[in-house]
């Protein structure tokens, strides 16, 4: 089984993945095979080179390139209880993951309010979040960016939550968020037998 996690910053990707792991999981994040290839490069590793090359290859060599490195972390692992990719950016990255692995992968995007959000990001204080509601706004709107365009769905987060298989509400405590998990899971073993 592969559990693909996507969401809004501050939502509770990294949680889920938490969560994910303690149940036997294998996780791979998407963020991990850009900074492999800038390692690679030679360049230098900040929260903003990664961000900046990330969205040079996509629009170089496409929005699902991003899946097409991960991929490759992936075929090294055994997958006997699952894996977790973390970090989806795109519909066209999940179209990628959906080709390779299709009948035994989903989607769940983890969903909670933007006030909510803002508070776990000032209070986690890594070095890329916003320290001010004005700068958060900022990001918000360019993971945004693409939203309804033409008429179209997003391409981006915004479109991987519309398109989700589950959504995870992420409001209350871990303990709820665990519950909530486990649920998540016996539902999705029940449905894939």
């Amino acid at each position: 089984m592969i559990i693909c996690v996507t969401g809004l910053p501050g939502s509770g990707k990294s949680t889920v993945a938490k969560l994910l792991r303690k149940r036997g999981f294998q996780q791979v994040e998407m963020r991990d095979a850009v900074i492999g290839r800038m390692k690679q490069k030679g360049m230098k590793i900040t929260p903003d080179t990664v961000k900046k090359y990330a969205i040079s290859v996509r629009k170089k060599y496409g929005k699902n390139i991003v899946a097409k490195y991960t991929m490759q972390n992936i075929v090294k692992m055994h997958r006997s209880k699952g894996i977790a990719i973390i970090g989806i950016r795109s519909i066209q990255e999940m179209e990628f993951f959906r080709k390779r692995f299709e009948g035994s992968i989903y989607m769940v995007a983890v969903v909670a309010p933007v006030k909510l959000r803002y508070e776990r990001l000032v209070e986690r204080g890594w070095p890329n979040d916003p320290h001010s509601f004005a700068k958060f706004e900022e990001r918000e709107k360019q993971e945004m960016i693409g939203y309804a365009k033409n008429g179209k769905k997003s391409e981006g987060v915004i479109g991987l939550i519309d398109t989700a298989d589950y959504l995870v509400c992420n409001t209350e405590t871990f303990m709820k968020l665990s519950k909530d998990m486990n649920r998540l899971l016996a539902k999705i073993r029940a449905i894939k037998k």
